[in-house]
């Protein structure tokens, strides 16, 4: 909003997602009056135009603002002038790694420099765009003696569900039905979607879970494989073929939303992936997607300050961290 120049013309650097943002509609439309004032002023001998003891003069884009700067340090302060209000800088769409960064808010009338962004160009960002460690590094659980991905048992539901033709055939999943995938529903408020914003990720996701964990052209096993590794998938199967998805009505089996709602309160991160393999509502989808937040922000921390760690080491410390039992997630879950 402040990024304008005196004379009230946007600045290059914004792009259209603000201007096409009702409040900043609001804004053009307030400016727009308050030049048309300016003029009317400047043109007209019988009114009062002195500046303010400031330096602002009546109706200027100056002076709104900064009696606006002034009221949004008050609010978000809470009139607390030991504090310092702050404003929340986003990142470009598809970055898939830091979500944004918050600066001190320190009105000046000056028009804003054009800067990059502060991670734009680290190792760390660089690295978080080849590599994604959260599901398999993090998202993983012990469920009947095997240990997998709770998103490889969301994904193999759903293969069972919509398709499963696939089994013990050759057939591989095409571009539209992953597409398909992609936009389901996995709860009564969330599509896949929301999981795996970047559809090429997902994409790479699905292939490798039925290629190289599930591995269902193998269905049922029978053919090549040792009595444990055998075991072992049909375990998987089993757990995929039990996994329970929240109904459009927003119903799941009590049990399970009970145990969802426990282990969701007690903030272990163990207890409530554990729970994740039996199958998720709302509530544990939010959570995820506040965990992917903590992840990310976590992630880049451990990073900055050590270059040389591999995406996949900084991971493990994290989950090494968040698996003991006396650590509990710094956030409210759900």
């Amino acid at each position: 909003m402040f990024c304008v120049s005196c004379h009230g013309q946007e600045a290059a650097t914004i792009d259209r997602g603000w201007r096409n943002y009702g409040p900043a509609m609001l804004y053009k439309y307030m400016t727009s009056f308050l030049l048309r004032m300016q003029s009317f002023i400047n043109e007209s001998a019988d009114s009062d135009s002195r500046s303010s003891d400031i330096g602002d003069a009546p109706y200027s884009l100056n002076e709104f603002h900064r009696l606006f700067a002034e009221e949004y340090g008050s609010v978000i302060t809470d009139g607390d002038v030991t504090q310092k209000a702050v404003v929340y800088h986003t990142t470009p769409s598809k970055r898939t790694r830091n979500v944004g960064w918050y600066h001190v808010f320190e009105y000046n009338s000056n028009p804003i420099d054009t800067r990059p962004d502060p991670e734009q160009n680290s190792p760390a960002l660089a690295r978080s765009t080849t590599r994604d460690d959260f599901w398999c590094g993090i998202c993983t659980a012990v469920g009947d003696s095997v240990s997998i991905c709770i998103g490889h048992v969301l994904v193999g539901k759903l293969v069972l569900t919509h398709f499963p033709d696939i089994l013990g055939s050759s057939k591989l999943l095409g571009i539209e039905n992953i597409r398909s995938l992609h936009g389901m529903k996995i709860s009564k408020e969330h599509k896949m979607e929301v999981l795996f914003p970047d559809f090429d990720r997902f994409k790479d996701f699905v292939k490798n879970c039925l290629k190289k964990t599930l591995k269902w052209n193998k269905h049922p096993f029978a053919i090549g494989f040792s009595d444990a590794a055998r075991q072992k998938l049909l375990c998987q199967y089993e757990l995929c073929s039990n996994f329970e998805i929240e109904n459009s009505d927003g119903s799941l089996d009590p049990a399970l939303q009970q145990s969802i709602a426990t282990a969701l309160s007690q903030r272990n991160l163990e207890s409530i992936l554990s729970t994740g393999l039996r199958g998720m509502n709302s509530d544990y989808i939010d959570f995820l997607l506040e965990l992917r937040v903590y992840y990310d922000q976590q992630y880049l921390a451990l990073c900055a300050n050590d270059e040389n760690l591999s995406s996949q080491k900084a991971t493990i410390l994290l989950r090494n961290n968040w698996m003991k039992a006396d650590f509990f997630l710094p956030f409210l879950p759900g």
